[in-house]
């Protein structure tokens, strides 16, 4: 079972009809059982940092998140969603991520290029990312969708 965390801040139908749509056993929960019990996590995200955060962390489910993800459950992050796996923002500088992923989220700062990056570009996977996790069947130079303003750094 694939749980979508509900805390307020995402696209959730979204993603539960993507994942419906593959055949997946999908649930939408803000319900500690349901993260209890989920073979994986999908934490989504629509907004500023500081206020996903604010919602995640009056939910609640914070630790019992960080104790899922450290007993090996995969956790997969959709735009603020992963933004927030990180230790802090540019976009709220006084808030702190998850800390999950070291790093901090930065606006991306492009002189040249027109931002939000909007569009279909090429993804160049390192070597050693190829044979583990989203990217293990992805052939380099896929071409994937992006809408974003932010990068990890």
């Amino acid at each position: 079972m694939i749980t979508v965390i509900d805390y307020g801040a995402g696209n959730l139908f979204s993603v539960e009809k993507a994942f419906s749509a593959i055949g997946a056993e999908v649930c939408v929960s803000e319900r500690a059982e349901d993260i209890t019990s989920a073979d994986k996590i999908v934490l989504p995200g629509v907004g500023a940092f500081g206020d996903c955060m604010t919602r995640l962390n009056a939910s609640g489910l914070v630790p019992l998140l960080k104790e899922r993800i450290a007993e090996g459950v995969p956790l997969l992050g959709i735009c603020v969603g992963l933004q927030i796996l990180f230790e802090g923002s540019e976009e709220s500088p006084d808030v702190q991520g998850l800390g999950l992923l070291r790093g901090y989220v930065k606006k991306i700062s492009a002189k040249n290029e027109k931002i939000p990056h909007m569009g279909w570009n090429a993804v160049h996977i390192e070597e050693n990312d190829r044979g583990s996790g989203l990217l293990k069947n992805i052939p380099d130079a896929s071409y994937v969708y992006f809408v974003h303003s932010y990068h990890a750094v």
